[in-house]
């Protein structure tokens, strides 16, 4: 059986990568099937393609956060995700709000600061066990993609 799909990029401005880069190759070492979408996304880059993965993570290191997200509460109410489990990490600023305003936004996971990887692959396994894997349909991933993308 195939893993689960993680919808995985950078949002805003930010273009830090490493951090992406190490994320993506552990998660797909760990038979999970990565959607990466590098950095620099929209908001609505993740929302239009959420409904195809168990879960989206969402990376902001430059601190811009909160801006980022002003309208992930409602983007959220106005796309069908189909259960899709939402993570949000980086260096999301101290002036950008504490882990409960994130979560109030509608994220399952926040994390504000570093957190290990090993840490992150374990909450990964509690939030996922017992759902079913998204069917992948690469074509469809393909297609989907925002314009300026190409994975």
């Amino acid at each position: 059986m195939q893993g689960h799909t993680i919808l995985l990029g950078g949002i805003g401005g930010d273009s830090h990568s490493v951090g992406l880069t190490i994320l993506r190759q552990s998660l797909s070492a760990h038979g999970y099937q990565v959607r990466y979408l590098g950095t620099q996304n929209t908001l609505s880059d993740f929302f239009q393609m959420a409904g195809m993965a168990n879960l989206v993570m969402i990376s902001s290191m430059d601190g811009h956060a909160r801006y980022y997200l002003r309208e992930f509460p409602t983007y959220k109410r106005e796309f069908q995700t189909n259960g899709t489990l939402w993570y949000l990490g980086g260096n999301l600023g101290a002036n950008n709000g504490c882990e409960r305003d994130y979560l109030d936004m509608g994220f399952n996971r926040v994390f504000l600061n570093f957190i290990e990887l090993e840490t992150v692959l374990n909450m990964l396994g509690q939030d996922l066990n017992g759902t079913e894997a998204v069917a992948n349909y690469p074509a469809l991933w393909e297609q989907s993609l925002p314009a300026t993308r190409s994975v």
